[in-house]
């Protein structure tokens, strides 16, 4: 009877292992699916905001472009250059930094 009650805890003891060795394997494989996942979420973010940081690059570009020929327009009207670092600056909300680089 002793014998017999042994060899029931250690059939359910060995249970349990198996048990908790596929849980184990069951977590480990959850945890490596969220991460991949994640990574994908990850990749698709960066290739969004590569996308964008493009665009904004291009419009910084031809916003650089059109501020140099509304210098040199005005320059050409004869505007002082103090007038018309003053009107830049009150149109695209530029400091008195960012403008005097359109004047080099």
């Amino acid at each position: 009877m002793y014998d017999e009650a042994y060899m029931i805890c250690r059939n359910i003891e060995e249970v349990m292992d198996m048990f908790s060795e596929e849980l184990y394997e069951l977590d480990k494989n959850t945890v490596q699916y969220m991460i991949d996942e994640m990574q994908d979420t990850i990749d698709e973010q960066k290739d969004i905001i590569d996308k964008q940081n493009q665009v904004l690059n291009q419009t910084n570009q031809t916003l650089n472009k059109s501020i140099r020929k509304i210098v040199t327009l005005q320059r050409k009207n004869h505007l002082p250059e103090e007038e018309i670092q003053r009107e830049i600056m009150e149109e695209y909300h530029l400091s008195e930094e960012e403008v005097k680089s359109y004047f080099e």
